[in-house]
């Protein structure tokens, strides 16, 4: 289990532009922090960092349980991550991709396939394949599963990206009842589209990471 994820002097350069630098903070459990910024502030680049799928141009970043450092080539068994760049396996029905993710490592309470798909509240498609779906409803499923896994670390990079306003009713309602993880992170344009968090993170233009409490 996660206790803390500490990042010290983190930056990432596209090209030779900075993103952002010299970047240093720690989560801790409990923590629930809103990553905001405009378009192309290097929100996902930084939640990517974050979560060990995107390298920084500079700095470090360590996830710690509570009595050592954690190696980086296990962080995923303590992750749930939910992002654009995540692909779905698109030949597979939505009942085939929870039983797969079931069968990969479980979900957090002991929760069935059919109850996955029914907190989804997709049941009534849940023999069609991912590539007959909107992508409004892929992202329902993703979400889901991330919401649901069994883990102590939940990153969402851009969550509501595709969702309509039912939808994005539906993945705040979810949101106000995931208690699992210890360290909830997530980032979007729009603050109001992340609720409860008691850290917020802003990006600016200039490159600089603002951290507000």
């Amino acid at each position: 289990m996660v206790d803390s994820i500490e990042l010290k002097g983190v930056g990432r350069r596209f090209n030779k532009q900075w993103l952002f630098k010299d970047f240093s903070t720690r989560f801790i459990k409990g923590d629930r922090v809103a990553i905001l910024g405009s378009n192309g502030s290097g929100k996902s680049s930084l939640t990517s960092i974050i979560s060990g799928y995107l390298s920084p141009t500079s700095g470090n970043v360590m996830w710690y349980d509570s009595t050592r450092e954690i190696s980086e080539t296990v962080w995923w068994k303590n992750l749930a991550w939910c992002s654009p760049a995540l692909d779905l396996p698109m030949l597979l029905t939505i009942q085939e991709v929870v039983q797969l993710y079931h069968d990969m490592r479980g979900f957090a309470g002991e929760l069935t396939v059919q109850q996955i798909i029914e907190l989804s509240g997709l049941q009534k498609h849940q023999d069609k394949p991912l590539s007959q779906l909107s992508s409004g409803m892929r992202q329902r499923i993703k979400l889901t599963l991330a919401f649901y896994a069994d883990a102590s670390v939940l990153i969402l990079d851009e969550p509501t990206a595709h969702l309509d306003a039912a939808s994005i009713y539906w993945y705040q309602d979810q949101l106000s009842k995931c208690t699992c993880p210890m360290i909830f992170i997530a980032s979007n344009h729009d603050e109001n589209e992340i609720v409860g968090c008691n850290k917020k993170i802003e990006i600016t233009l200039d490159a600089q990471v603002l951290i507000n409490h």
